[in-house]
């Protein structure tokens, strides 16, 4: 039985809420990043670690959209994030 991979947000990022945008400074780097709209409810959610399907299932509950372009759209976010290293892989 496979384990699904779960996501959790990284704790050493100051983010902020400003006129409905969440807006994150990497203290160790200095970058700015921003994210709206369901972005920023997503990053909440990664405040506890997440699997894909869990951040899938807010999403559908919260907006109209079908369960394959919500997956699709999930993994290609969770794919961002890592790739700028703000969220990490938990167990």
């Amino acid at each position: 039985m496979s384990k699904e991979i779960c996501y959790i947000r990284r704790d050493d990022l100051a983010a902020v809420d400003m006129d409905g945008e969440t807006v994150m400074m990497d203290l160790a780097s200095g970058a700015y990043f921003g994210l709206n709209g369901s972005a920023g409810l997503l990053w909440e959610a990664l405040a506890t670690p997440q699997s894909a399907n869990d951040l899938c299932q807010c999403l559908l509950t919260r907006y109209e959209v079908d369960t394959e372009t919500c997956q699709r759209d999930v993994a290609k976010f969770l794919e961002q994030l890592e790739g700028k290293g703000l969220i990490k892989a938990c167990a």
